[in-house]
């Protein structure tokens, strides 16, 4: 076997390089850019992000940017996969077991499901560019490490401070109040 003749200066570059296709093989989802971020993608993005807040609020903050950039990549590749948006049984969710990203997917779904058939022009792929940029903007915002928060904070702010969103629990009761409520 022969020697390595590069210096430590080559070594470090080129485990710098490796690193660097490692990590964008790896965010290959990730939209960086401003391809999706359009005025009328707007009321989109805020229906991507309006349910990383709530898990976010549900979770008592404890909901991290590694699990929302897990669990947002897991729900597009099923997207992807079926080719329409995921069904999601609300009735399944147990939230006793701390799963937040099984809440975040249906949550996603529900939202998305809603907003593909109240506007036309949000088809499949420009939900599927969205959600992808959103994972850009966590690769930007965020250090990604386990328990990073900084994402979660940043659309706490831009949905609560901008948009005026609020979010709180209900009992079972209320939500079946304001459900029967909006269906009529």
């Amino acid at each position: 076997m022969s020697r390595d003749r590069r210096t430590k200066e080559q070594k470090r570059k080129a485990k710098l390089a490796a690193k660097e296709r490692h990590m964008r093989a790896k965010s290959s989802l990730a939209v960086l850019g401003g391809t999706f971020q359009t005025d009328e993608l707007i009321p989109l993005w805020v229906e991507v992000e309006t349910p990383l807040y709530e898990v976010f609020v549900y979770s008592k903050r404890q909901f991290d940017d590694v699990s929302a950039y897990a669990a947002l990549s897991e729900f597009i590749l099923e997207t992807r996969r079926l080719q329409r948006v995921p069904d999601f049984a609300a009735g399944d969710l147990n939230v006793e077991n701390d799963n937040w990203s099984l809440v975040l997917r249906a949550l996603l779904a529900d939202r998305l499901c809603r907003a593909m058939a109240e506007n036309s022009a949000f088809t499949l792929g420009k939900v599927i560019g969205v959600m992808r940029s959103v994972l850009g903007s966590i690769c930007n915002v965020s250090s990604r490490r386990p328990g990073d928060r900084q994402y979660m904070f940043h659309i706490e702010k831009f949905l609560v401070d901008e948009l005026g969103l609020s979010v709180r629990e209900v009992s079972q009761e209320e939500y079946e109040r304001l459900v029967a409520e909006g269906a009529s």
